[in-house]
């Protein structure tokens, strides 16, 4: 192999190293911190270990999720804003303060069977609908009622849309949006918060504590009452993620606490908010980058043509 073929092939190397630092891989924890300069920070996924900050934004963050696209979305007190979701790169504002009613702030939000975005901001308000492609508002697709509340929403294995709100978790028809039952009560759920089923199929809401219910029936199984975190996600190892004063807890799903995962102050993390798992593998983008690299085999002049 002569020298400059081999340099060629050194620098190659050399790039996929540097970039596949850069992006995120598969079951990297994302976590919003509400510092004096607002970011979403990255971890190692099975250490806990800081890796680097993932991008910044301004204002307050609420909330944070993948979309099919395979990007990452922030909501603040500002907008929903789209962001490349290997490296973490501005792409742009998805859903403006003046499109549709987020109003003032995207408490949750999710992507539904249909790719459209579904928010919820609160407050006597609706949940809203935006084009997943554009993020042009579509619609209210529920009806808010006196002393409504929507916190959290997520869409259950069914297809409807379950919101926590209030002192209950209701089911809406995923397609129409319309009211199907109150779901899930009782156990100690007021000010009813983030909604999420995990890997077991049980539902888990925030309510006075984590409260977890039968995922199919809505029957009420037990409170998590060592959980008081507002912000939760699950981990590839089905345990559950807490996001609090103390950073980031690990529990398994009886609520029992396994360690302090992302201890406070590591990688500056002061203020931690909502947090997502990376559900896509980093890797690929770093392989197409290198395909465009490394040199191209040069064809068998033998089995041309003449």
């Amino acid at each position: 192999m002569n020298a400059n073929r081999l340099s060629r092939l050194h620098f190659a190397a050399l790039s996929l190293a540097v970039f596949a630092c850069a992006v995120a891989e598969a079951n990297d924890l994302l976590v919003i911190n509400n510092a004096s300069s607002p970011a979403v920070l990255r971890y190692n996924g099975s250490t806990g270990a800081f890796v680097g900050k993932f991008s910044s934004f301004s204002g307050m963050g609420y909330s944070m999720t993948y979309g099919p696209d395979g990007n990452l979305y922030v909501g603040t007190s500002n907008s929903i804003s789209r962001y490349d979701g290997q490296t973490g790169a501005f792409l742009n504002v998805f859903v403006p303060t003046t499109n549709g009613t987020t109003n003032p702030r995207p408490l949750d939000m999710t992507f539904g069977p249909d790719g459209n975005l579904y928010v919820t901001g609160g407050g006597n308000k609706p949940v809203w609908r935006y084009n997943g492609s554009t993020g042009q508002f579509i619609d209210a697709l529920t009806i808010s009622t006196l002393g409504s509340q929507p916190g959290g929403l997520t869409f259950g294995a069914d297809g409807n849309l379950y919101v926590a709100d209030g002192f209950a978790v209701d089911r809406y028809n995923g397609t129409t949006g319309a009211f199907m039952n109150h779901f899930a009560g009782g156990g100690g759920l007021e000010s009813a918060g983030e909604v999420r089923f995990g890997l077991d199929g049980n539902l888990y809401v925030v309510g006075n504590s984590l409260l977890k219910f039968n995922g199919k029936t809505g029957t009420f199984i037990s409170s998590l009452s060592l959980i008081g975190s507002e912000s939760f996600a699950f981990g590839l190892d089905g345990n559950l993620y807490t996001s609090g004063f103390p950073g980031i807890d690990r529990f398994n799903t009886s609520g029992i606490l396994l360690n302090n995962f992302v201890p406070r102050g590591s990688g500056g993390l002061s203020g931690p908010g909502a947090i997502v798992f990376v559900p896509e593998p980093g890797m690929i983008l770093a392989m197409v980058s290198l395909s465009t690299i490394l040199p191209r085999p040069r064809p068998n002049r033998r089995n041309r043509r003449r």
